[in-house]
């Protein structure tokens, strides 16, 4: 079987052209991509973003689609990024130079990515939208008061989107078991919070109010979406904490309301939270196929 056409950047990055997506499957490997020939090729659960991968590949059935494979890795074996051919991300003019068609490349592969992250960015705004109408008032009014201060440091945000938010949590608290904020990294994202006083975030927008979607560059630059406020303890005051933390994938709330709908009012060991994100998501990609 003929592979599709490959491109290697000058970083030594490398793109193909994977024909049109037909199916994905998901197992204790990791993900499996098949093309109309049935090519496949595949991307293991060592990297921490695999299952935002894998529901992007679900979004991409039925389209044609470039991959992407580091440099190390053999492309017609291995992918980490996929990003729907629409227009054609591997042709060039024909005075494009190495360097020109990289970058051409790389936006093109960019504006793929951003796309997709708007798609998901308005799903989650209508979710939020949702919660905040579940909210109490107190709640409500303590939400739009840190609105409003984030309003007044947005513009610092955006020109140094390198942060150091603090964790209100076991650390901090010097408690044995996990804390609010522990317990929804634990469960939402699979991370254990339970050693950080602070956590490095990379701001990449504001969502809603008082939410930020970040990448995390101590955790593998895992994707989420944080909620915010400025602490008025003694040892909190004007710092900037996290007050909860959810993932971006699709179908993710309603599972958690199903199986774990009292996640916040029980006091186990971390250990129960990192199950039970490991059980939520074989229910998420059960039946991704």
């Amino acid at each position: 079987m003929s592979l599709g056409k490959l491109f290697t950047t000058t970083g030594g990055t490398k793109f193909r052209t994977f024909g049109t997506l037909e199916k994905v499957i998901v197992d204790d490997w990791g993900v499996h991509i098949y093309n109309q020939d049935g090519w496949s090729v595949g991307m293991k659960k060592v990297y921490m973003y695999w299952a935002h991968i894998a529901q992007k590949a679900e979004r991409a059935i039925g389209k044609s689609v470039v991959i992407e494979t580091g440099s190390s890795s053999s492309s017609s074996d291995y992918f980490r990024d996929l990003y729907v051919d629409n227009p054609t991300i591997l042709d060039f003019p024909e005075d494009a130079g190495p360097e020109a068609q990289s970058a051409l490349v790389w936006a093109r592969a960019h504006r793929e990515e951003i796309g997709y992250q708007l798609y998901l960015a308005k799903e989650q705004n209508n979710e939020l939208n949702v919660k905040w109408e579940e909210l109490t008032a107190s709640q409500k009014g303590e939400a739009e008061t840190a609105s409003l201060a984030l309003d007044a440091v947005w513009d610092d945000f955006k020109a140094d989107p390198n942060r150091r938010f603090m964790l209100v949590g076991a650390a901090y608290l010097n408690r044995d078991k996990p804390e609010k904020p522990d317990k929804a990294f634990a469960l939402r994202l699979g991370l254990d919070t339970t050693k950080h006083k602070r956590i490095n975030v990379k701001v990449l927008e504001r969502t809603y109010r008082n939410n930020l979607l970040v990448e995390l560059p101590d955790f593998g630059d895992t994707k989420c979406q944080i909620a915010v406020k400025q602490g008025n303890a003694q040892n909190t005051k004007n710092e900037w904490c996290i007050v909860t933390v959810s993932n971006t994938l699709k179908g993710w709330e309603p599972l958690e309301d199903e199986l774990y709908s009292d996640w916040r009012s029980t006091r186990r060991d971390i250990t129960y939270y990192m199950d039970a994100h490991n059980t939520l998501m074989g229910r998420l990609f059960a039946e991704v196929a």
